[in-house]
């Protein structure tokens, strides 16, 4: 799965420069041309990949919440994900840090993912 966070297809497609891997794609036919968000600001969609809600559109919301979701599904199976965020470093601990805004992870907002649930603060 490919988001471009507030670029457009003008911006991405042939922009080889700044999206190689994914322009590399498109020239063995991974072109998607037919795709739509279901919210604006960003958190909505978010939201909607992982849970199938939208649960806000608050980008400014640190919200835990615990409703059903992907991460849920996959840790219930023994199934092991990792998230990479861009701007994020090893021992992260909450809030926007660099490059990283917490609105563009929604693991981060899960309770199966983050605050007492599991294990974390």
């Amino acid at each position: 799965m490919v988001m471009e966070e507030n670029q457009s297809y003008s911006t991405v497609v042939g922009n080889t420069g700044v999206w190689p891997h994914l322009n590399n794609l498109i020239t063995q036919g991974a072109l998607p041309t037919n795709y739509y968000a279901d919210s604006h600001p960003s958190i909505g969609n978010y939201f909607m990949l992982t849970t199938g809600q939208l649960l806000t559109t608050d980008d400014n919301s640190t919200v835990v919440w615990d409703v059903d979701n992907i991460a849920r599904r996959m840790l219930a199976s023994g199934v092991s994900f990792k998230v990479y965020a861009e701007g994020i470093t090893q021992g992260y601990l909450g809030g926007n840090t660099g490059l990283y805004l917490l609105w563009h992870n929604p693991f981060a907002m899960l309770s199966d993912v983050a605050g007492k649930h599991n294990g974390g603060e």
